[in-house]
């Protein structure tokens, strides 16, 4: 298992070197690790610089009803559409989507 934990950490440092020279800031800290089993958790904190401030989760989307879900021909394949002009939906991997 311990190797497991060095691989984690390994890429969890190198995404914070990728998050600072992307935005070129070095505001940012990681917190210790939280493990829970099999998955452990590093905290990225830093100031808010998005400049999107209309962006809703998935979930929020489908319960005020300003996003689409659409059957394709395909069966592992379900189609997508933002209704809202005034909103952008953050989907997230592994979210859940039903008609």
């Amino acid at each position: 298992m311990k190797g497991v934990t060095s691989i984690s950490l390994t890429v969890v440092v190198c995404l914070f070197i990728g998050v600072v020279s992307a935005f070129g800031q070095s505001a940012y800290r990681i917190s210790a690790p939280y493990p829970h089993q099999n998955l452990t958790i590093f905290l990225i904190h830093g100031e808010d610089t998005s400049s999107n401030k209309n962006l809703i989760t998935l979930q929020e989307a489908m319960e005020m009803k300003i996003f689409k879900v659409n059957e394709t021909e395909d069966v592992n394949e379900l189609g997508v559409e933002n209704i809202s002009s005034k909103y952008d939906v953050f989907i997230q991997a592994g979210d859940i989507v039903k008609e």
